[in-house]
């Protein structure tokens, strides 16, 4: 009987592992790090584990948070006007032209 209580156990691991919304990769881990010894204790201790994971940082505020970098995207021309389509259609044409 040991080996079917076994078997239960981590059947209710896995199902309680999928129900909490785990990634497929994490399944096997995820389920193997809970606890209980019946399935309501072991979906309460899903539900926790994955809302530890889950939780969202906010965002950095004040000096600590980084600013952009408006020319990303153009190379090193950092004097270049922003690129529009019309202007990014005409260095295409003119790179494949080769007027550089």
């Amino acid at each position: 009987m040991e080996a079917l209580n076994t078997a239960q156990l981590e059947h209710l691991r896995y199902r309680a592992t999928v129900n909490a919304g785990v990634p497929l990769e994490n399944v096997e881990d995820f389920a193997s790090r809970l606890r209980g010894t019946d399935a309501a204790e072991i979906t309460a201790d899903a539900v926790e584990l994955a809302r530890m994971f889950t939780q969202t940082r906010p965002a950095p505020t004040g000096s600590t948070a980084h600013g952009v970098d408006h020319s990303q995207g153009r190379g090193n021309r950092r004097d270049a006007a922003p690129l529009d389509p019309a202007n990014q259609l005409r260095d295409l044409i003119q790179a494949q032209l080769g007027r550089d």
